[in-house]
């Protein structure tokens, strides 16, 4: 597929804006808070701190693009570590040009070691067409308060 292919793509991700109708790009960042710790608990190094469900849809219209190709789903951990979620050269999808599209489902348990920003990458053959984030925090305990008297 070439740059200009992967171009008209990427425009198809824009979110037009409902004022001026000129295309702008937003970005979305969804925060997951785990559950809170006791106090003074310490994990220990690399354990898991919980699970967080994740789930999620990928979904393109071929457009001008006609040909096979593969989408793929890359995650970078808080900290830098590279990922793949998708099978290693990713899904295989025929695109058929037109309003023809494809749609992956993605439904998947996330263990937590590390808490922070994670992005995964849509890739199309490899090359990166969109990128999410995630930020993962940890809960705090609610401060205790006296009793009235």
């Amino acid at each position: 597929m070439c740059q200009k292919s992967i171009n008209r793509i990427r425009k198809k991700w824009s979110v037009f804006d409902s004022v001026s109708g000129h295309g702008k790009y937003q970005t979305i960042l969804d925060t997951i808070t785990l559950g809170p710790l006791p106090p003074d608990f310490v994990l220990p190094q690399n354990a898991v701190q919980g699970t967080v469900a994740i789930k999620g849809l990928i979904a393109l219209k071929s457009g001008d693009v006609v040909g096979d190709g593969k989408v793929g789903l890359v995650m970078h951990t808080a900290t830098g570590k590279v990922v793949t979620l998708s099978p290693e050269d990713g899904w295989p999808v025929v695109m058929q040009g037109g309003e023809h599209g494809f749609q992956v489902k993605i439904n998947f348990l996330l263990g937590v070691k590390n808490l922070g920003l994670i992005w995964f990458d849509v890739t199309w053959n490899g090359e990166v067409l969109t990128r999410f984030p995630l930020r993962l925090q940890q809960g705090k305990l609610p401060e205790k308060t006296s009793a009235p008297n």
